[in-house]
């Protein structure tokens, strides 16, 4: 067995969305002669490799501290789209990808966008699902659907006033939990693994900051 880290390092200069407030990660003063250390962070749920959960979208209930264990680790698959510059990955792209989604896996879309986490600015202008391909993944009965860009909707600086969040609307209107700035996809496309997502189970937020990685059997 091989095991594959697909999270990003949370750390102080973590990618950080337009709007929120700044991440701090620092270490309390130890006193005269102490043998421990303790560390105090400030973040917004939504940074870094983290989980949305259904009440991320308005009307949902469940919380980050209710996500079902059987959604979070269980049966994967991950597909590769090129993407060398923003756009939107539609329906048909999704179809075809392999291995195909079975009910209950996890679906996991590397666009290569990683390459670009530690360049803010480039990487705020992301690749992006298509409103039917979400649907599509819904119609699958799929457990949870993770990216590495920081949303699989319309990146926040190419949004108009009218914009309803459609992907969202569609997993999260279904239960099904998003896993965004998910890293180190290249190694487990196209195939089939057991993914693990493991988030804080913060009651009452809407999503949580989360360790992801893939369980892949080795060759016989």
């Amino acid at each position: 067995m091989t095991l594959v880290d697909l999270t990003h390092a949370l750390a102080a200069d973590v990618y950080n969305p337009p709007g929120f407030p700044p991440v701090r990660v620092e270490q309390l003063p130890c006193p005269s002669g102490a043998i421990l250390r303790d560390t105090r962070i400030d973040l917004v749920v939504h940074v870094g490799t983290h989980i949305d959960a259904p009440l991320h979208l308005t009307g949902r209930e469940q919380d980050a501290a209710r996500l079902r264990l059987d959604d979070l680790i269980g049966p994967a698959v991950a597909w590769a789209f090129g993407c060398e510059k923003p756009r939107e990955i539609g329906v048909d792209e999704i179809r075809a990808a392999r291995p195909e989604p079975r009910p209950g896996d996890q679906v996991y879309v590397s666009t290569g966008w990683e390459r670009l986490y530690a360049e803010p600015e480039r990487y705020a202008i992301h690749p992006h699902l298509s409103a039917e391909a979400a649907e599509w993944l819904v119609a699958r009965q799929v457990a949870l659907v993770g990216i590495d860009t920081p949303t699989p909707d319309l990146a926040v600086g190419l949004r108009d006033k009218e914009f309803d969040f459609p992907v969202h609307r569609a997993l999260l209107g279904a239960d099904i939990p998003i896993v965004e700035n998910v890293a180190g996809l290249a190694a487990v496309t196209g195939r089939r693994f057991r993914g693990h997502v493991c988030p804080i189970p913060i009651a009452g937020a809407d999503g949580a900051p989360a360790r992801v990685f893939a369980e892949i059997e080795d060759a016989a």
